[in-house]
């Protein structure tokens, strides 16, 4: 599931907008919605894609530039009704604030954990900016399939490396099932190693951060390796002059 928001504007909706509901987040107006005078956009969206996992459906985006952004919210409808809910927003989810104003790169997301197996959803992602004004993106719709409970969830997973590019630092976030030694590595566009990162580190189960700080290598393509005793994950990124 997956649309490319350069491909197609985004939806601008004045007065009423959507009949919404505030769901889970009370704190956040969905009928309250400002259209633009112009065509400026306080965030250009790379992607926005929903995928189903064992917790329930994941969507992530990520955003080329920001202007004065505050954060996002996230409405549902089910099926064929026309019923928004406000599932989630920055008001009380803290990740979803936004960059503010930033021309780097961002990453984000977050799951829907009240799905049920074989139902359609339909996800609007909204933005909203310092003067309150909000912006709502073209929907997406997901089918929640259930994993095969008797698979194992994968113990290494590779959330976002942010920025990206970048320069001259990074930040690599990974969620571990469990406790696990972890090494990373940063290997050149030839297959050279470059940088070491953690050399068998134990990491806690949970979500982890580490930092690299690329100051001494030359801009160009790289791509960050994690690797346990059973998985190994590889992402590419580029460094910018």
């Amino acid at each position: 599931m997956h649309f490319d928001d350069s491909a197609a504007p985004p939806t601008y909706i004045s007065g009423n907008g959507l009949t919404g509901s505030t769901g889970d987040d009370p704190d956040f107006d969905s009928n309250n919605y400002v259209s633009y005078g112009d065509l400026s956009l306080p965030v250009e969206l790379t992607y926005f894609t929903g995928k189903s996992t064992y917790k329930g459906i994941t969507l992530t985006w990520e955003t080329t530039s920001e202007f004065e952004n505050l954060g996002y919210a996230i409405e549902r409808r089910e099926g064929d009704s026309q019923q928004a809910k406000v599932m989630t927003s920055y008001l009380k989810n803290p990740a979803l604030e936004g960059a503010g104003s930033t021309a780097e790169t961002s990453q984000y997301s977050w799951t829907d954990t009240q799905v049920k197996p074989g139902y359609t959803y339909h996800y609007t992602l909204t933005d909203v900016d310092y003067q309150g004004q909000k912006t709502s993106h073209k929907a997406l719709d997901v089918t929640y399939v259930q994993p095969d409970k008797n698979l194992k969830p994968t113990a290494l997973t590779l959330t976002a490396v942010y920025p990206n590019p970048f320069n001259p630092s990074a930040n690599i976030n990974f969620s571990l099932q469990e406790q696990t030694e972890l090494s990373i590595a940063v290997f050149n566009s030839r297959g050279q190693k470059v940088a070491t990162i953690t050399e068998q580190q134990t990491f806690s189960a949970g979500d982890q951060s580490v930092s690299w700080i690329a100051a001494d290598l030359p801009a160009g393509i790289y791509f960050i390796n994690l690797q346990s005793a059973r998985n190994s994950i590889t992402q590419k990124v580029v460094k910018l002059n």
